[in-house]
């Protein structure tokens, strides 16, 4: 049998060959020539494997893009969580969710953070799926929320210190089976001063 070790490396190269969504347990289990139920007896359910994913493929991801970003002297990778950013307050011109929050347990919370990094008058980009009926999308890939729609994400924002929310359905690509896709937009306010 495989351990935790070996099954999570196993996903995290399956993940950078293909993407995160593409990866399913039966292929880590066939990359490794054991069974899915050997697979199920370190991760019972899709959520953890996927949190297992995101945790060891911090480290390949951050070498894969120092490699991409290679003589970008204006740009710096940093490790952390979303719900707890290692940025200082109003640090960041531009905070990016980009196919993001729906992994989240709690995506009001990362918005909170992005709020606290962004300077006044920064600025949030949040690319996501609208709400949808692909409820096997939890187990298949590890989503946690089936979209989001514009009143939900518009008081998250609010809630956040977050203005001028704008929300807009992307228009659908032809050749795609997925959710519709959305862009928002929100500023933080800058504070009035007297």
């Amino acid at each position: 049998m495989a351990t935790t070790d070996q099954i999570v490396d196993t996903a995290v190269e399956l993940a950078e060959q293909k993407s995160w969504e593409a990866v399913r347990l039966h292929d880590v289990a066939a990359s490794l020539g054991i069974t899915l139920d050997d697979v199920r007896a370190h991760f019972r359910e899709k959520e953890d494997i996927v949190d297992a994913w995101f945790e060891r493929a911090d480290s390949a991801m951050l070498k894969a893009a120092r490699t991409r970003l290679a003589g970008m002297d204006n740009v710096q990778l940093r490790s952390g969580a979303l719900e707890s950013l290692p940025i200082a307050d109003a640090e960041l011109d531009l905070a990016a969710f980009v196919l993001v929050l729906h992994h989240l347990a709690e995506p009001e919370a990362a918005l909170r953070e992005a709020s606290r990094a962004l300077r006044e008058g920064g600025r949030l980009l949040i690319v996501d799926m609208m709400p949808h009926e692909h409820a096997d999308y939890r187990q298949q890939m590890g989503h946690v929320w089936q979209g989001f729609p514009e009143t939900q994400l518009q008081g998250w924002l609010a809630a956040a210190g977050l203005g001028s929310p704008r929300y807009q359905a992307l228009p659908p690509d032809a050749t795609s089976k997925g959710p519709t896709l959305f862009v928002a937009t929100a500023v933080k306010p800058e504070t009035a001063t007297r």
